[in-house]
């Protein structure tokens, strides 16, 4: 009775985790430190019970990359709790245990249908629920709420108008609603330049595709490289972009700041990060997920807790993959995103493959910005993604096929045997 319960419960996964990845931005306090992890704990088994029933053998072979993070970054787990000294170690440590097993739902994500369930569920419960839930959040969570939306953006063109229409409102509401979120900006405009490939699909090859793919995981290795150096800092926007880009907007707390759109918040992180590590020497392996890295930056303000000038997380995931993980975590991360993309893109049999292989490839860059690895919808839909860009089934699609299935996820009576009848 139970077990049917929790799989009744399954395909709300997305809608779950898009509600807890807002809890901190209420105007008013949500919960406390168990009822969040009694919420993560939930979610996790859900995974796992989704693994066993969706997953599919047949999709084994390119699940190798992901299998061995996951048993990475198991092993990690393992070896923080030797590491862990204090109190807040142990806290560090349970609550990235969450976050850790989030990549799970790509063994469940390479199965179309229940993807197309979950997906389905977030549409027709997640979206009613944030217009019950807007007013009582801060506009710069909006994103975090609605990130899937940026997934399906990429599928406009194979969309009735009233969809069309929409996702469009939604994404309105992202932009318009905190310029200074400009993390939720990017995410939200890319899928549009994506959609320039359906419109010009003579002009626009898999070798460009490729190409494109390749500059993704590449780009963020080579301007790492030459900031190093002393040579070229991508951060530095302040330096080749002219003008006032100042704009007011409120904080966590509630308060009136006034930010810099072009102000450098990257490079004093991979400072400290990377000088953390050299002087502790675990580069290799990583300090585990109960440790953080020193910090000049946060460090008064956490010493007040912990006793010690040390962050635990930053907002660039590979910051914290590379001090949770060490380079080993960082290497297996990368030919996650490398596999994944390469088959999205030269292995599939439709346009929209492809896209999600450049958004794939695109996330891998935009780790080294933000995209942050916690336990959050956005993580989430990464590792979403990740698992459709290594489903068989799904890059054997054709553009048709896609279409029938897209069109399934906003009106349930097309999925399944009613499907035929889309196109008459």
């Amino acid at each position: 009775m139970v077990r049917f319960v929790f799989i009744r419960v399954l395909p709300y996964v997305l809608v779950i985790v898009a509600i807890f990845s807002v809890l901190p931005y209420f105007l008013f306090p949500v919960g406390n430190t168990f009822f969040l992890w009694g919420i993560e704990l939930l979610v996790i088994y859900l995974l796992l019970m989704a693994t066993r029933v969706f997953y599919s053998s047949e999709n084994r072979r390119y699940m190798i990359f992901v299998k061995l993070f996951l048993l990475w970054n198991i092993f990690e787990l393992i070896r923080g709790a030797f590491v862990a000294e204090i109190y807040w170690d142990w806290k560090a440590l349970i609550t990235n245990v969450f976050a850790y097993l989030i990549p799970l739902i790509a063994y469940s994500a390479s199965n179309i249908r229940f993807t197309q369930l979950l997906l389905s569920k977030y549409v027709k419960i997640g979206l009613p629920i944030f217009v019950l839930l807007f007013l009582f959040i801060r506009p710069g969570a909006y994103g975090f709420y609605l990130i899937p939306i940026s997934f399906l953006l990429i599928f406009l063109p194979s969309l009735p108008l009233r969809y069309i229409v929409l996702l469009i409102v939604f994404t309105l509401i992202v932009l318009v609603s905190d310029l200074g979120a400009r993390s939720n900006v990017i995410k939200f405009s890319i899928p549009f330049l994506f959609l320039v490939g359906y419109y010009s699909k003579g002009l626009v090859s898999t070798k460009v595709y490729s190409l494109l793919r390749i500059s993704f995981l590449l780009i963020p290795i080579l301007f790492f490289i030459l900031s190093v150096a002393g040579i070229f800092n991508p951060f530095k926007f302040d330096t080749y972009i002219e003008g006032d880009y100042t704009k007011t907007s409120e904080d966590e707390g509630g308060q009136t700041v006034e930010e810099d759109l072009l102000s450098d918040t990257r490079t004093f992180l991979y400072q400290e990060v990377l000088s953390s590590a050299m002087k502790h020497d675990y580069y290799i392996l990583g300090r585990s997920p109960a440790r953080g890295n020193d910090s000049n930056t946060f460090g008064e303000q956490a010493q007040e807790y912990t006793g010690r000038q040390e962050r635990f997380s930053n907002e660039a995931s590979i910051l914290n993959i590379f001090t949770w993980n060490g380079v080993i975590g960082v290497i297996l991360f990368f030919l996650v995103f490398w596999h994944s993309s390469y088959l999205s893109i030269s292995k599939s049999n439709n346009i929209f493959s492809k896209w999600i292989g450049l958004l794939i490839a695109f996330n891998w860059m935009y780790c080294w910005v933000e995209n942050g690895n916690f336990f959050n919808l956005n993580y989430m839909m990464i590792w979403l993604m990740v698992g459709l860009g290594l489903s068989k089934e799904f890059r054997e699609m054709t553009n048709r096929e896609v279409k029938i299935w897209v069109i399934g996820i906003f009106n349930s009576f097309y999925q399944g045997k009613n499907s035929h009848l889309i196109f008459k």
